[in-house]
């Protein structure tokens, strides 16, 4: 069986990364700096599975580790990360 395959659209040809912006107050995602255009789940979802999403938390720059549920899950380096491994088969 084939993996499944998420291809760039027209729309996103040379683009680099979505910048969204995390509101401490409220822990959303905006379109914007001054945290006034949320941004759906959809447009995160797209962005996150092509790997071009990017959280900037008033300070840093984070890449997001983890969607679901209309969430992105970002680590900052200060907590201790639990990770799980995840095998290819040996054969396909």
């Amino acid at each position: 069986m084939a993996s499944n395959k998420i291809y760039e659209g027209y729309s996103d040809q040379h683009m680099r990364a979505v910048i969204a912006y995390g509101k401490a107050a409220d822990h959303k995602l905006y379109a914007d700096s001054a945290h006034t255009v949320t941004m759906s789940a959809a447009v995160i979802e797209d962005a996150f599975k092509k790997g071009m999403l990017l959280v900037h938390d008033g300070t840093n720059f984070l890449r997001p580790v983890k969607f679901g549920s209309g969430k992105v899950t970002t680590v900052d380096g200060t907590t201790t990360i639990a990770g799980t491994e995840w095998s290819a088969s040996a054969t396909e």
